[in-house]
């Protein structure tokens, strides 16, 4: 009985090699899919941390799942030809040759997107139909026009905007998934400050080279004016016993 399930278990890493190997081959598959243009992208994330707020550089740390869902034709397989795979993860050493839409954020700092894609932190499942999902662990700093008139008892709005490098509306548009923006219980947020809501918002954005797709998640922010408070009045009480 180990003895056949040892040799399943080794027949479908063989199939999986086998059908990695085909949709790895034949046309260049980092080249845009071939369609009805523009190509719809579906964005989809899942926040559990807001590590940093500075108001002092105007910018918020946010960290995130950042998931990607499109359809590319050229990557359908038959699951009868590969033992009734449904679906297989692509190793992340040759996900660097197959397209992925190149989402950058507008207003970040550092980048993140921009690293090899090939990162251990990347997955890229192909579906048998074509469908794909590719997720992406981030971590990325945001800039952010904070206003301070009602301080201590501000609300901060700060928008995480993506759209896409090199892809404009007629070729590509992007779709924040319907439904409210996932955030984990208990998410990582500095003291002082309250997650209020993260809203979602669909535009365009018109540049010297062309419009292209804009999304939009609104973080809302709000001060907790209690322990701004308590802070300064401890304050206050240590500088009496100086």
């Amino acid at each position: 009985m180990v003895n056949g399930d040892l040799e399943d278990e080794m027949q479908q890493i063989e199939t999986k090699i086998k059908l990695q190997k085909h949709l790895l081959s034949g046309d260049n598959k980092f080249a845009m899919p071939p369609g009805a243009k523009p190509l719809r992208v579906i964005i989809e994330t899942t926040v559990y941390g807001i590590p940093d707020i500075s108001e002092l550089n105007f910018e918020f740390t946010v960290a995130f799942f950042f998931r990607l869902q499109w359809l590319d034709p050229r990557l359908k397989f038959n699951p009868v030809e590969y033992r009734n795979l449904s679906h297989i993860m692509i190793h992340p050493g040759e996900i660097e040759k197959l397209w992925i839409p190149e989402i950058y954020f507008k207003n970040e700092k550092t980048k993140a997107l921009f690293q090899p894609l090939s990162s251990s932190n990347s997955v890229f499942i192909v579906y048998h139909d074509g469908w794909i999902f590719f997720s992406r662990n981030l971590e990325i700093t945001i800039r952010c026009q904070m206003n301070f008139r009602s301080f201590p008892f501000d609300e901060q709005t700060c928008p995480v905007e993506m759209s896409t490098y090199g892809y404009n509306t007629d070729e590509v548009e992007t779709h924040v998934k319907k439904g409210p923006v996932f955030v984990h219980s208990g998410v990582l947020i500095p003291a002082g400050f309250s997650l209020v809501s993260i809203q979602t918002k669909q535009d365009n954005i018109t540049m010297d080279k062309g419009t292209f797709p804009l999304a939009e998640l609104k973080f809302v922010l709000s001060r907790s004016s209690g322990f701004y408070i308590l802070q300064v009045s401890s304050s206050i009480v240590n500088l009496f016993h100086l």
